[in-house]
Formats: structure tokens, sequence, C-alpha cells
């Protein structure tokens, strides 16, 4: 019981740690992407590409 206690310690808070970081490298993402169409964006218009 005691080792199930320190297992659940250790697991909750690693599941959490996981998600936000997930959730943050999701939002990067997103980031990322509308910067790269900003980028094609701007190089169609100017004709580069």
């Amino acid at each position: 019981l005691i080792t199930t206690v320190f297992g659940l310690a250790v697991a909750i808070p690693a599941v959490i740690a996981y998600n936000v970081l997930v959730n943050r490298l999701g939002l990067f993402a997103g980031e990322m992407e509308g910067f790269a169409h900003e980028i094609v964006g701007t190089l169609a218009r100017e004709g580069r590409i």
C-alpha cells in the first residue's frame, strides 16, 4: 500500500507536467505555423517565391 502511495505521488505530478508541456508545445507550434504563413505570404507578394 505504501508503494502505491509513493507511485501515485510521483505519477500524478508527472502526468500534470506532461500535459502542461504538451499544451505549451502545441501553442508554440501554432505560433510558428502562423509566422511561417506570414513569411510565405510576404515572400509571395514580393515575388521571391
